[in-house]
């Protein structure tokens, strides 16, 4: 996976498709580009009719002042993170 920042350039990541499968309510942890790391809590999952699922939460402590939304599906993974620190964009370099 590529976490985008517009302005600085590209950062590789790792995305454990896992996530989309948690149960609401469970949090995960997001370690990001410059070191920094976020707790996640998931609290919406949708099945949309591709077979795409999109998860999204809020980081902790936070409420919904930043949110974070993934859509998994076949040709790849999108999404974005947005953080204390800017908007993290997320997209898979192929499916």
């Amino acid at each position: 996976m590529r976490a985008q920042r517009a302005t600085l350039g590209r950062d590789a990541i790792r995305l454990n498709r896992a996530i989309a499968d948690l149960p609401l309510q469970a949090k995960a942890r997001f370690a990001l580009p410059r070191g920094v790391t976020y707790e996640l809590v998931y609290d919406h999952r949708q099945v949309h009719p591709s077979g795409n699922v999109t998860w999204s939460g809020y980081l902790k402590d936070h409420g919904d002042d930043y949110r974070a939304v993934i859509t998994f599906g076949d040709q790849g993974t999108f999404g974005r993170i947005v953080t204390p620190d800017g908007e993290f964009l997320i997209e898979s370099d192929a499916a």
